[in-house]
């Protein structure tokens, strides 16, 4: 019997415990059995991996969405000031505030846990070497996800390796990844964003770098030549074509374009930050597989990157969706999801499956009027007399978001309010609300599955198989939406533990799906096994 099922089997009550109780209940929420049986797991893990016992693999906790997984993290860190250097890498610069604010309020001992990202001042920013002192340490996903990025040009490798290190010569026992990181790196170069790099670039820099602007001039012509009407693999030498430089002078003309121009030119932040990724793109393009995926005028230069977790670290993952990380389950030698007790009961949720072709961006961006306007009158008729008394979340395309607010504020709910896709997993603002609306699915292009089918499988498609891909994209695509959905499903109250019976709040989600039975089918199932609710 390993360290994790003794800790378990034997249940006894530890500081970390304690906290979370105390937490749990001040929180408005009730404990369970089941719920001390998962944070007893969640313990017993970080024990284990910040130990001499760490496996190399990472363990994923994949327990239910306001289960107490950050709460967990926080106390865990709270309880032991002692611990040998802990790293915690969360969605947002708010969450990061609040982990902080968190474990060193909870442990009593002010400066345990700093949170570093770009919201603070340049000074504090700046002084990398301070990050060793702090026990806890809290970066942003997208800061991690950089630094795991051997081509971004904005991005310093000193500040990755500086999170990882504590005290003066020792590394950091943990790392703690709260919400699956983007680890399959899509990088697209439109037609649209060459030309801008083309046309924005201030005439002193393109003056000093004129073998770099050959470089981008020769991938703009190969990229224009690109068919609009199907995929196509390009090679190092036919993106170079107009030049006679290989592909590592290339990148190194590339780079000094950014660090010797771009970096210090008096041009507005927002404007370099687009042209420093078109450029990290280009650098990627020029060392790695990539490919043109024709969509019309949409039409990229996109290519794939796998970001892997440092060598020789060792770190949880808490994802809630993990069953559904099409990373986890495709790298089972690297990361391994495991088994806990489900918390809730569900049988008070309900699950309306809406049939009707218009689940896409495109119907937010075309037609949003009219389907804010359906959408809202088929909620009030499905509840009649009752609608004044739901409080309604409504999840779609940022396109269409104002649409729906316009519409839906004045709709006589008791409350309404909006999110749109990749602004809502992880916030806590609906915790009281009882009904759920996902108007548009999030697709996304469709060369994002291909390229996360490539770079889990380690694979390079030609032209025949990119555009004929194999089955399981489609399956790769399902989990994601799937994921997607199950998180929104997760901002509202059924997240709330109020009964000792772990019965779920009431609560009811309308989901669009495509007419396509096969396809809303097994999303709709491959969502309810993340977050298992009975279907209406």
């Amino acid at each position: 019997m390993n360290a994790l099922d003794v800790a378990l089997a034997r249940g006894k009550e530890t500081p970390f415990l304690n906290v979370m109780r105390t937490k749990w209940s001040e929180f408005g929420n009730v404990a369970s059995p089941a719920l001390n049986h998962v944070w007893t797991q969640i313990e017993a893990t970080l024990n284990r991996q910040a130990g001499t016992d760490a496996r190399d693999v990472w363990p994923v906790i994949p327990c239910e969405l306001g289960a107490g997984k950050s709460t967990a993290a926080k106390a865990w860190c709270a309880t032991d000031a002692t611990r040998p250097g802990v790293l915690i890498v969360v969605p947002t610069k708010d969450q990061a505030d609040e982990y902080a604010r968190d474990i060193n309020t909870w442990s009593g001992v002010p400066g345990l846990a700093f949170a570093h990202h770009s919201g603070l001042p340049l000074a504090a920013r700046q002084n990398l070497d301070a990050l060793a002192s702090y026990p806890v340490l809290i970066v942003c996903h997208k800061s991690y996800e950089l630094g795991l990025d051997d081509f971004a040009v904005d991005v310093s490798r000193l500040k990755f390796e500086k999170m990882h290190r504590y005290g003066r010569d020792g590394q950091r026992a943990l790392v703690v990844i709260d919400k699956s990181l983007d680890q399959v790196h899509e990088e697209r170069i439109r037609r649209d964003a060459l030309k801008e790099l083309l046309s924005k670039l201030p005439r002193a820099v393109e003056k000093v770098h004129l073998d770099a602007m050959r470089v981008i001039e020769s991938v703009n012509s190969a990229l224009r030549a690109a068919p609009d009407e199907r995929n196509r693999t390009f090679s190092t030498t036919e993106l170079l074509a107009l030049t006679s430089f290989t592909a590592d002078q290339a990148d190194a003309l590339l780079l000094a374009l950014w660090e010797q121009g771009l970096r210090g030119a008096k041009i507005e932040p927002e404007l370099r930050a687009r042209l420093g990724q078109t450029l990290s793109a280009l650098r990627r393009h020029l060392s790695a597989y990539r490919r043109t995926a024709g969509d019309g005028k949409l039409t990229a230069l996109t290519g794939h990157r796998l970001l892997l977790l440092p060598p020789s670290t060792h770190g949880v993952v808490f994802d809630a969706t993990a069953r559904l990380n099409n990373v986890y389950l495709g790298r089972p030698s690297e990361f391994e999801v495991q088994r806990t007790t489900q918390v809730r009961d569900y049988s008070t949720v309900t699950v309306y499956d809406a049939r009707t072709n218009e689940t896409g961006k495109r119907a937010a961006t075309e037609n949003g009027e009219r389907l804010a306007a359906d959408t809202i009158a088929a909620l009030r008729e499905h509840y009649g007399d009752r609608a004044g008394e739901r409080r309604v979340l409504v999840v779609v395309a940022k396109d269409g978001e104002e649409h729906f607010r316009t519409v839906g504020t004045g709709a006589g709910f008791a409350a309404f309010d909006m999110a749109h896709w990749n602004k809502i997993d992880g916030r806590n603002d609906w915790r009281d609300f009882d009904t759920l609306c996902v108007a548009t699915l999030p697709y996304a292009n469709d060369s994002l599955d291909l390229n996360t089918y490539m770079a889990v499988n380690e694979k390079e498609l030609d032209d025949a198989a990119l555009n004929a891909p194999p089955d399981e994209v489609k399956l790769i695509r399902e989990n994601r939406i799937a994921a997607q959905l199950a998180q929104a499903m997760g901002r509202i109250r059924l997240r709330t533990m109020t009964r000792m019976t772990a019965r779920a709040s009431p609560a009811t989600f309308f989901s669009a799906c495509r007419t396509a039975s096969g396809w809303s089918t097994r999303t709709a199932s491959s969502t309810r096994s993340s977050a298992p609710c009975p279907a209406s």
